[in-house]
């Protein structure tokens, strides 16, 4: 299983804050988190997971814990470890990705990937 989001800024810097919600249709176990931009430049991105009945998600139900995809100088990020994150997904779960800080990226996508089970 894969799913990606843009973050787009239009013409100026990502702004920090909620870019996306997406549902998760189907029990998996993320593998690998990427990030890729349109530009060098310096963001951090967090991800909240919750079920459907728990919505919204909170900075509480952060499943990065303090590993979040983060970028210093650079255009790419790439963990395959996901060490100290919550890698289960429930079916029917809903990860919401949150910019925490970004400075001279006007675009970025994040794509997430894993396996059923």
């Amino acid at each position: 299983m894969a799913f990606e989001y843009v973050i787009d800024g239009g013409t100026v810097a990502i702004a920090a804050g909620t870019y996306a919600d997406i549902e998760v249709p189907y029990k998996c176990d993320l593998t690998t988190v990427r990030v890729v931009t349109d530009q060098t430049g310096c963001l951090i991105l967090d991800v909240w997971k919750t079920a459907y009945s728990a919505l919204p998600p909170a900075s509480a139900s952060s499943i990065c814990s303090a590993c979040k995809p983060t970028l210093t100088a650079a255009s790419g990020y790439e963990d395959t470890a996901l060490t100290n994150w919550t890698t289960a997904i429930a079916a029917g779960d809903w990860l919401r990705i949150r910019v925490v800080s970004c400075t001279s990226i006007t675009k970025a996508t994040f794509s997430a990937r894993g396996n059923r089970s």
